[in-house]
């Protein structure tokens, strides 16, 4: 089994009311199903999704696509 990790740096805007920020992956979910559609022989067997900072640090998203190959 093989592992391909996707990480975005969200960029941080500070706000005075954060609830009105629009949320965004920063383009991860896009780069992830290019590589899928990229790479159709492998057989995906899990995803893990992981994010931190937030507050006063910018967020960091990491994607874990754990994968094995049909050859």
């Amino acid at each position: 089994m093989e592992v391909k990790i996707f990480t975005k740096t969200l960029a941080y805007k500070p706000r005075l009311f954060t609830a009105t920020q629009e949320v965004t992956d920063g383009g991860l979910e896009d780069e992830v199903n290019l590589w899928l559609k990229a790479n159709p022989d492998y057989r995906v067997a899990q995803i893990h999704q992981t994010q931190s900072g937030g507050s006063w640090r910018p967020a960091v998203v990491t994607i874990s696509v754990w994968y094995t190959s049909n050859d």
